[in-house]
Parts: structure tokens; C-alpha cells; sequence
């Protein structure tokens, strides 16, 4: 447990450079404090307990009773950061708090540390203290310090507010073109203003495609006023679960609203009459990472296009039969329905895409 929060704290100090998702830093907090907890409350039945130092540091020998209280701290702490206390959160944003907490679990063990152990790790680059290291009240001290004060949280970065000059200056490049093209097919939410002026694009992700919203944020980063962020979902009705997700948008510029006309009428998602003329491999690619399956036992690739209607669904099918002879078919689903790119067909489309579509979504066509 020592070396998870001195690993954390590192980590922690790096943000927002490195992309270490909150949920993580909360789900290691919470582990250790509980481990400590169990520790502490272990110490309780040790025969020599009126001996040693603990959380006291020197003021206090060790008793039944400080060592009850500090047990306590541990438990509060780990509750504090369950995730189901956190379900009415909309978006983790005390960065400084989480990992203080982080770090309070194995500071606070440290205390009990003899020197010999604890000595070295002050070689470690924590900046902010030079205080003598004689003990491990010293060192949790240190961790404590050097883990809150350095931080600069993500979400507190302000977003560059633009000009209007500034704005008409960015354009979408030929390639961003092909790929928002795919993802409006899928899962991006295109976003206009209430004055109905400029148009905002809206990425967002589960947790688990944590390194896929980061690969589509590379592409479109110098369009964004910050980076990704995740946030807890209300508990679900059905389950009592709760998901996670993880989001960025970019600025509202009217480069992109070339988009909005294209793919949204009076506010609804649909599908382009001349979506044939407008769909390359580059989209079809990015498309099927938003909304492609794969089934392994039938070999087939499934799109989910439950939002479209029949008449859009057939028009997309047609699109991908007479562009690149998938031979797909329509399969309904419920009152919807989805497009089924067959087995026969696989080997083309694996052929087809297998250079285009992001490393960590090939599972979809079967790789």
C-alpha cells in the first residue's frame, strides 16, 4: 500500500498532463484507507500497544482509545470517497481533495513506520518539504503537502473565450472532414446555438472507451477549449448501477455548421439524401467505432441504427452495398432497426478498413 500512494501521488502531481481518469484516483483512495483501517484496528489486539507512536506523533503513546479514533479517520475516509456517495455529483472536479485523501490512507500508516523503512523514500521527488525525516509523522507530513499544494486541477482551466475574427479563422481539414461525417452516423451530438448562429461538437464516451475518446481527442484538440473530462451517471432505475462517462466538446464555430445542416432537421438526428456522395473509409471506419458490434459466433458486423427510420436505414444500405458490396441486409429490432454486414462480407471489410480504423476499436470487424 505504500508504494500505491506514493505511485498516486506522483501521478497526481502530473495531472493534467497525463490522463489519469477521478474514478480511478477515488477507487485506489478508497482501497487504501480501508486496507489501513483493517491494519488499525489490527494493531488494537497487539499486546505491546502502549508503546510506539501513532497518530499522535510524539505527543501520545499508543492506546485503545487513539488507536479507535484513528481506525475511524480511516473508515470515514474510505466512505467519504464510496462511489455510490458520490452519485449526485455531476462532474468530479476537486482534484486537491481526492488525492489528499488519496495519500491520507498511507501517510496516516506511515506514522507507525519505524525510520529505517521510511528514510529513503524522502529521495523521492516530493518538492515541498525539507523538514527533518526522523519519523513517519515527518514523511506523512511531507506526502500530505507536497500531494494537495502542487496541483493544478483540469477542471479548473479556464476556457479561452473567443473572438469572433478568431472564430471564422478555423476550417476543417479534408480528413476531419471524412471522419465527422462517419461519427454523425454514430455517436456525436452536434450542438447549435439558441441564436441558431455557430455549432458545437459533443464527443462522448463509457468509461471503458476511456482510450478512444483520447485517440478522437488528438484529432480534433485544437478545436477544444479543454480536455476530456468523466462524471458519474444517475444510478440506473433497472440495475441500481452507476455508469460513468467521459466527454469533451470543442468551441462553437461555424466551420462545423455546414454539419448541422446536413444531418439535423428541426433538431433530430437523420441521415443526408446524398449521404452516398458524402461517406469515405475513413468515415465508415469511425462509424462502425461508434456504433458497430461484431458477433464472433456468426462472424457478422452489426450497426446500431435504431434512431433512424426505415426509410433512412435503406438508404445507408444501399450506400455501403453500392459503394464496397457488403451485401448487407436490414434486421429489425424491436420497433427499429439495425444493418447486418453478413460473414461473406467480412474479408472485405476487414480488407477495407483494417489501415483506417483506430487500433483499439479493431475488435469490431473481427480482429
Amino acid at each position: 500500500m505504500l508504494f500505491a500512494c506514493i505511485i498516486t501521488n506522483i501521478l497526481a502531481i502530473a495531472l493534467p498532463s497525463l490522463r489519469i481518469s477521478p474514478l480511478l484516483l477515488i477507487r485506489i483512495a478508497t482501497i487504501a484507507l480501508l486496507y489501513a483501517a483493517a491494519l488499525s484496528f489490527n494493531v488494537v489486539y497487539i499486546q505491546s500497544i502502549g508503546s510506539g507512536i501513532g497518530i499522535f506523533s510524539g505527543l501520545f503513546h499508543v492506546t485503545l482509545i487513539s488507536q479507535s479514533i484513528e481506525t475511524f479517520f480511516y473508515v470515514v475516509g474510505a466512505l467519504i470517497l464510496m462511489p455510490w456517495s458520490l452519485t449526485n455529483a455531476p462532474q468530479i472536479k476537486e482534484y486537491p481533495l481526492i488525492i489528499l485523501f488519496t495519500v491520507l490512507g498511507g501517510s496516516l500508516l506511515l506514522s507507525s513506520a519505524p525510520a529505517e523503512i521510511i528514510n529513503p523514500f524522502y529521495s523521492l521527488p516530493f518538492p515541498l518539504l525539507d523538514s527533518p525525516k526522523s519519523d513517519g509523522a515527518g514523511l506523512a507530513l511531507h506526502l500530505l503537502m507536497s500531494a494537495v499544494l502542487p496541483i493544478k486541477p483540469v477542471e479548473s482551466e479556464p476556457s479561452k473565450r473567443l473572438t469572433n475574427s478568431e472564430k471564422t479563422a478555423f476550417t476543417v481539414t479534408h480528413p476531419l472532414t471524412d471522419i465527422i461525417i462517419g461519427l454523425c452516423l454514430g455517436d456525436l451530438y452536434l450542438q447549435r446555438q439558441k441564436s441558431g448562429v455557430n455549432t458545437c461538437l459533443h464527443f462522448k464516451q463509457g468509461i471503458c472507451h476511456n482510450e478512444y475518446i483520447y485517440h478522437l481527442y488528438d484529432l480534433f484538440n485544437s478545436y477544444c477549449p479543454s480536455h476530456p473530462k468523466s462524471y458519474l451517471l444517475p444510478p440506473d432505475k433497472r440495475t441500481g448501477k452507476v455508469y460513468s462517462s467521459i466527454y469533451f466538446r470543442t468551441y462553437t464555430l461555424p466551420c462545423f455548421n455546414e454539419f448541422y445542416s446536413l444531418f439535423y432537421n428541426s433538431g433530430k438526428k437523420i441521415v443526408p439524401e446524398n449521404i452516398g456522395d458524402l461517406l469515405t473509409t475513413s468515415g465508415l471506419a469511425y462509424w462502425i467505432c461508434d456504433d458497430g458490434s461484431f458477433d464472433p459466433q456468426k462472424g457478422c458486423v452489426y450497426l446500431c441504427t435504431n434512431s433512424f427510420s426505415l426509410q433512412e436505414v435503406n438508404l445507408l444500405i444501399k450506400t455501403l452495398n453500392n459503394k464496397w458490396d457488403l451485401k448487407c441486409t436490414i434486421n429489425k429490432q424491436g420497433n427499429a432497426f439495425i444493418i447486418r454486414i453478413p460473414k461473406k462480407s467480412l474479408p472485405i471489410l476487414q480488407s477495407l478498413l483494417k489501415d483506417t480504423i483506430p487500433a483499439m476499436m479493431k475488435h469490431k470487424i473481427g480482429f
